[in-house]
């Protein structure tokens, strides 16, 4: 597990796979965590059995997740949160995920640094079977874009995408663009 220092990175042609069996929110048990510099790149990783694949927070710009494999997690496979900007997700596959498969979060909680997530971007991503909540989340911020993803089978509560200021989310701003976007087999409450 790398936890983020606010350096720029970049991470290829690996695999990880974890040992994490339940999910501990207390426990850092992420394959990349906290604040991921600026410009760092994801390619053609693997990674299974953690809690999250990756969670990234303040600090975190022009982040490149690409051609990533995220399976069996037992939370998000990937949270873009609490002030992550200009960063993007594409062509990636996520399978399986204990909550969003993906998702984009700005929390205004005690536990956060409150700075709004701009800007991020999810294209042309695969989503199969998220197994607690939805295939795509926008949880507030602004000017976020949703393109090009296939979402297949949510299986509890969640949706195929879910745009919203809940979870104690900065209320949404700006223009958040959801296009040609496949949803088969998903829903929710």
């Amino acid at each position: 597990m790398f936890y983020g220092t606010g350096e720029r990175f970049a991470v290829r042609d690996l695999a990880v796979f974890g040992l994490v069996s339940a999910r501990n929110d207390m426990s850092p048990d992420n394959f990349l965590n906290g604040n991921l510099g600026v410009s760092s790149v994801v390619e053609r990783v693997w990674i299974e059995h953690m809690k999250c694949g990756i969670w990234s927070n303040h600090g975190t710009k022009n982040l490149r997740v690409s051609g990533c494999r995220i399976r069996n997690t037992m939370a998000d496979g990937i949270n873009l949160c609490d002030g992550t900007t200009d960063s993007v997700v594409e062509q990636s596959h996520l399978r399986n995920n204990g909550d969003d498969a993906l998702a984009t979060w700005s929390p205004s909680g005690d536990w956060s640094s409150k700075q709004i997530c701009e800007r991020n971007r999810f294209l042309f991503n695969t989503v199969e079977n998220p197994w607690h909540a939805n295939g795509l989340g926008i949880y507030g911020g602004r000017d976020h874009e949703v393109r090009g993803n296939l979402v297949v089978d949510t299986v509890q509560s969640g949706g195929g995408l879910l745009i919203s200021s809940g979870h104690g989310a900065i209320p949404l701003a700006g223009t958040i663009l959801a296009e040609n976007n496949r949803f088969i087999r998903t829903g929710g409450d």
